[in-house]
């Protein structure tokens, strides 16, 4: 059973196994919009658009260590 198990993993692509919706935020959204998306949909790190483009990602971590410089 392992053995076909691992047999089957061998075959999958990352098509397989990624998601079909990606949850992203424009760069002009606010910081209070991202750590909602963060920590109510578990999405880390959240990857952020311009002009829906990938422009970069914003992690939990980024964003704790910028609201504790205010």
């Amino acid at each position: 059973e392992d053995e076909a198990l691992r047999a089957q993993k061998r075959g999958r692509t990352v098509r397989d196994v990624m998601a079909k919706t990606v949850l992203c935020l424009p760069v002009e959204a606010s910081i209070e919009e991202a750590g909602s998306i963060i920590v109510n949909k578990n999405v880390d790190p959240l990857p952020v658009t311009r002009e829906g483009k990938w422009v970069g990602l914003i992690s939990r971590r980024s964003l704790i260590r910028k609201l504790l410089q205010f």
